[in-house]
């Protein structure tokens, strides 16, 4: 009897599977009957992001209003917007929509809760808008508007960060890779906010204003033990734009460590994954509080969806990369959505599948009635056997049991005695390392600026002892309650933003009444319930600090001047120098020229006459050579004709002597220019076309004078064969690098010392440019006229 009622029950679990019979309900139909919805869409359908917040809108309103009242409209803002163009849709809409009544209006992303701000009572009065995928809502973005509510689009960058941590303990370095925008640096700003709680797990880079080549090459040489959280990339340095998935693409395929994200549209494309913003539940969430809209709430009673536990960010991870970094699913909070999962078996052959499985039962149930017979049987004969070994069992286990208890006893008291010893050792070496701080250390009480302790060197800074400091208000050590108000206004703003407080230089006062310069630090203690309980305040005396950097600026301001006058001394000589040749040395070998043309007509031997040429040659080289030292001692058109005329000179002149084609512009109005100042731009532009021709292997080199209001600039840039910098930036400014060799060192000395600066980029095979910029000085004309004025009264 018992058999066979088994095989009827087992038949019926089998005839749902056989007949495809879902157990599942079905949906009731909607409760809401002739209400209308607008979905008003900021993108275009195809659009991923947009179509993820269509299906969460649709999977709970469709079920209740029906398909024939829930409108779609698509403004395709992503890939037509400009200037004026939320200025076109008010007219399609009022004649579209003008014989329409709405009852609610979902908008999704900015565009649509943009337009809807500023023309919802003109084309939709009264009508309620609930919105999502709004980046970052703010409070005032409806202040002054009835009838809107929604979801915010917010990223959950600590429960990412932690989860990381957790599943990667190895990890130090955390890389961020974004971009520089609104919603960029919002993301920005909340990792700056949470850097402070890893301080003692991880460092944090950001990657931000990068081009995409050079994102990608700092990418592959990131170090174990990394890990990347990349929100988007949607324009690098150089405005180029990315779709979501050619950025995410790229940025996975160029790192080796985990990517974690703050979006799931980028998940499938190489990111791990994280908890993520998703426009599914965007939607689903929006498309809850339109439903309560319809049914009769009022929707300005309905706070808007943000740091809420309830916002629709879900964990959502890519099997493919939890796979290849080792990652179990098990590991993973509750309810996570895994991507990519593999389709099992019972999903490809599910009919099969039950039928195979009710199979199995049936047998399962008969195997399992007769060993139930069978033990019944056996049942009886052993009862008394193991009534017996029972009470055989019962004792060995208590004694067993007090012995174990025992052993745990004196265990505990090893360990309680341990970790008191650890206990004592660290206050020890607590105390000692707070006794031996060379800075003053104070720590402060949260509620009310009172003393709770300080360090030994408290009292060596300002002359109390430690009894009349502790238990004493903060105030005691500023200068005055102007002073004390201030530093705290600096210490809560500062907090507030970084976490933490450090000022250069703040006046304290000592015992006596010397008021002194120190350099502040102040950081906030918390418990274990992230209550702020107390302050740490470590302060420095400066004073010495500030009397070294005081004479050292006197040092460099001598030294400065001492190199300009070595300037202007160097440039006379050069052109004393170069006079001296001219008018001597030149004028001998023209006089030498002149006295030995007519001997070749003089005499009729042929053989001298052929060496009275050669003579005349070597004469003529000596006169040129001369006049070309000349002019590289001390070019005679820089001190007539000006800076631009000498430069373009020197381009035409190396141009000539070396081979490579030289282009020389200027730009802007010519400005006045300290003697030296020219001297110098004119050796310098001279030495760089030089190592041009030594070294660079050019064929075209461009040297650009361009003149500001208040500086001048001249560009050297070359298309030779440049050479890869040991900086980490392909840009110096005012550091030499020591392969940069002698000459460009000279050059950034002398630019320092004449209070410019000097840009240097160079890369293999695409040349080197050398940028020098120096200020205009306004009385440069006035001393360059009185230099004049001394040079022709000396002569």
């Amino acid at each position: 009897m018992l058999c066979r009622l088994l095989f009827w029950i087992t038949i019926g679990a089998m005839a749902p599977a056989v007949h495809g019979y879902d157990p599942t309900p079905a949906a009731e139909p909607g409760t809401i009957r002739g209400k209308t919805v607008l979905v008003l869409h900021s993108y275009y359908k195809g659009y991923r992001w947009t179509d993820d917040e269509g299906r969460g809108i649709d999977s709970v309103l469709l079920p209740e209003v029906g398909a024939s009242n829930l409108y779609i409209e698509y403004m395709d803002t992503k890939r037509f917007f400009g200037p004026g163009a939320l200025e076109q849709f008010p007219d399609v809409y009022r004649r579209k929509f003008m014989s329409h009544h709405f009852d609610v209006i979902v908008a999704t992303d900015n565009n649509a809760f943009d337009f809807l701000r500023q023309y919802r009572d003109r084309l939709f009065p009264n009508t309620p808008v609930v919105f999502c995928g709004v980046n970052y809502f703010k409070e005032e973005d409806i202040q002054g508007l009835r009838g809107f509510t929604g979801v915010s689009e917010e990223a959950d960058v600590k429960d990412t960060l932690d989860l990381a941590l957790r599943l990667h303990p190895a990890a130090n370095r955390i890389y961020v890779v974004n971009e520089i925008s609104e919603t960029g640096q919002t993301v920005h700003d909340e990792v700056v906010k949470l850097m402070p709680a890893y301080a003692a797990r991880a460092n944090f880079t950001f990657l931000e204003d990068y081009s995409m080549p050079d994102l990608l090459a700092t990418l592959r040489a990131l170090p174990p033990n990394s890990l990347v959280f990349y929100s988007f990339f949607s324009h690098d340095k150089t405005g180029r734009f990315f779709e979501y998935d050619q950025s995410a693409t790229a940025i996975a395929r160029a790192t080796k460590v985990p990517i974690y994200g703050a979006w799931d549209f980028n998940l499938g494309y190489g990111i791990m994954g994280g908890k993520l913003i998703s426009g599914f539940y965007q939607g689903v969430a929006a498309g809850k509080i339109a439903l309560r809209v319809l049914q009769g709430e009022d929707p300005d009673s309905i706070p808007v969806v943000r740091f809420t536990p309830n916002r629709p960010n879900r964990y959502m991870f890519d099997y493919v990369q939890l796979r290849r970094f080792g990652i179990s699913p098990g590991s993973l909070p509750k309810d996570t959505v895994i991507e990519n999962m593999p389709e099992s078996f019972f999903r490809r052959h599910r009919l099969g599948s039950l039928a195979g499985a009710a199979l199995f039962l049936f047998l399962i149930v008969a195997n399992s009635i007769l060993a139930l017979n069978i033990r019944r049987r056996k049942a009886a004969e052993r009862a008394l056997w193991n009534q017996r070994e029972h009470l055989e069992e019962l004792v060995t286990s208590r004694s067993a049991q007090l012995e174990n208890l025992n052993s745990r006893l004196r265990l505990d008291i090893l360990r309680r005695e341990a970790t008191e010893r650890a206990l004592r050792e660290s206050q020890r070496l607590l105390n000692k390392t707070f006794a031996s701080l060379r800075d003053c250390l104070l720590i402060i009480t949260a509620e009310s600026p009172t003393i709770l302790d300080c360090n030994p060197a408290t009292s060596k800074l300002f002359g109390y002892t430690r009894e009349e400091v502790v238990g004493q208000s903060v105030r005691l050590l500023h200068v005055n309650d102007e002073s004390f108000d201030r530093f705290r206004e600096l210490a809560l703003e500062a907090i507030q933003e970084k976490g933490y407080l450090h000022i250069p230089t703040f006046p304290m006062k000592r015992r006596n009444g010397e008021v002194f310069a120190t350099q502040h630090s102040v950081m906030p203690l918390y418990d274990e319930d992230g209550v702020l309980v107390s302050w740490v305040s470590v302060i420095r005396d400066i004073t010495e600090q500030q009397r070294s950097d005081e004479k050292l600026g006197e040092y460099r301001r001598k030294l400065r001047k001492l190199a300009a006058e070595l300037t202007v001394v160097e440039a006379r000589e050069r052109r004393a120098i170069a006079a001296e040749l001219h008018e001597n040395l030149g004028q001998v070998l023209a006089t030498a020229k002149l006295k030995i043309a007519p001997l070749r007509t003089l005499v009729p031997d042929a053989a001298l006459q052929s060496r009275i040429e050669e003579v005349q040659g070597l004469v003529e080289d000596a006169l040129q050579q001369t006049r070309s030292l000349t002019y590289q001692l001390s070019s005679p058109i820089l001190y007539q004709l000006g800076l631009e005329a000498a430069l373009q000179w020197l381009a035409e002149n190396m141009e000539k002597q070396y081979g490579y084609r030289v282009t020389f512009t200027r730009l802007g109005e010519s400005g006045e220019l300290r003697e030296e100042s020219s001297a110098f731009l004119f050796s310098a532009v001279r030495e760089l076309l030089v190592n041009v021709a030594k070294h660079a292997g050019a064929g075209e080199v461009a040297v650009r004078l361009r003149w500001l209001d208040d500086s001048v600039e001249v560009l050297v840039k070359d298309n030779g064969k440049g050479f890869r910098r040991s900086s980490v930036s392909d840009l110096s400014i005012g550091a030499p690098d020591s392969q940069d060799g002698f000459g460009l060192f000279n050059i950034y000395e002398r630019v320092s010392d004449l209070g410019g600066r000097v840009s240097l980029r160079s890369e293999p095979l695409k040349g080197t440019a050398v940028k020098i910029h120096l200020r205009l000085d306004p009385a440069a004309k006035s001393m360059e006229s009185e230099h004049e004025h001394q040079n022709s009264a000396g002569r």
